[in-house]
């Protein structure tokens, strides 16, 4: 789960906290009508952040469900998943440069079932399995890090 997101989590809590407290608990003479229009906006963005960081603790798990062995340096997903669907994405953020993990799924073993389709650049990978191709590239980041995403779609 992305550290970002999880401290957004926090600070909305504790927001919600102080909206309650001001609207219910110790009301204080102005503004208290904000108070209680706050804290259900802020109820709504505590659900919105969990239903994200829940969608992001599932993303390595739908990768093997492919049949593809998570890289053991994907470390978390970045931002909102859009993992169902008809063309699902997936992005995680590595800590190994993004040469290494392209050379991991090049493997046959680390990628039951899915042949390589297209291995033209350094940093994307195409797969296909049946009907389905499986995209996966690699930008680099600062200090052998690497952002990963993939691209799920049909070929029909």
């Amino acid at each position: 789960m992305q550290p970002s997101i999880i401290l957004l989590l926090l600070l909305f809590i504790g927001l919600a906290a102080l909206a309650y407290y001001l609207s219910f608990v110790q009301p204080p003479r102005c503004l208290s009508h904000l108070s209680r229009r706050a804290f259900p906006v802020y109820l709504l963005l505590i659900a919105f952040t969990i239903w994200a960081l829940s969608r992001q603790a599932t993303d390595q798990s739908r990768l093997e469900a492919l049949g593809l062995i998570a890289h053991p340096s994907l470390e978390h997903s970045i931002g909102v998943p859009a993992g169902p669907g008809i063309d699902p994405t997936w992005v995680f953020h590595a800590s190994t440069p993004p040469r290494a993990i392209l050379e991991f799924y090049r493997n046959q073993e680390n990628r039951e079932g899915w042949s390589l389709r297209s291995d033209n650049s350094p940093l994307m990978l195409v797969l296909e399995k049946e009907d389905r191709r499986l995209t996966i590239a690699a930008t680099e980041k600062p200090g052998d890090a690497a952002t990963v995403s993939f691209l799920l779609s049909e070929t029909r």
